[in-house]
């Protein structure tokens, strides 16, 4: 654990603000077939770090590659965290049974994820705008009958923060506050 805590402090210095910043860094917060108080040290050394670091609670926990075994929930909840943003099965938050207290599911959709639509599926940006958008128009419409509607958009800097690129997110995020109730 010793060693984990220098690699989450090394990566927190080199500019890592996120468990998942941390974890690409140095590959800590996944199970990674770790043994249950392994993991659970690893969970607690990296949100020392990032709480220490940052000033504030870190709430939320966000797996490598969204990877976690069926003890993570349960380590997380007891750690202190209130979401994880793993489970890519709804568009909505959900409670999460553990045997440490409450955890909630968070939307984190990998459809409309920048990395998963420009990179993989070598869309132009022109479709990436028009997917943000057609997802808030259809997420928008719901929620008049259904109540508030949450829309997650995974972003990474290096995919859709290059200058050819940005215009496209700043016309959908245009699109989506130009609408009235729409909060960020």
């Amino acid at each position: 654990v010793g060693a984990t805590k220098q690699m989450v402090s090394d990566a927190v210095a080199a500019g890592a603000s996120t468990s998942q910043e941390v974890a690409a860094v140095c590959g800590a917060g996944g199970d990674c077939g770790r043994c249950r108080c392994t993991v659970r040290g690893i969970i607690a050394d990296t949100l020392a770090i990032l709480r220490s670091a940052s000033g504030q609670a870190v709430r939320g926990w966000l797996s490598p590659a969204k990877s976690e075994s069926a003890a993570t929930p349960d380590l997380l909840a007891a750690a202190g965290v209130d979401y994880v943003c793993d489970w890519v099965n709804d568009d909505m938050p959900y409670p999460m049974r553990t045997s440490s207290g409450a955890l909630h599911a968070m939307p984190h959709p990998v459809d409309i994820d920048d990395y998963t639509i420009l990179v993989q599926n070598h869309h132009t940006e022109d479709d990436f705008r028009d997917q943000l958008c057609d997802q808030f128009d259809v997420l928008y419409k719901e929620s008049a009958t259904q109540g508030g509607r949450i829309m997650a958009i995974s972003l990474h800097p290096w995919v859709i923060g290059q200058p050819y690129r940005i215009k496209a997110l700043e016309d959908a995020l245009q699109h989506i506050m130009g609408h009235p109730g729409v909060w960020a």
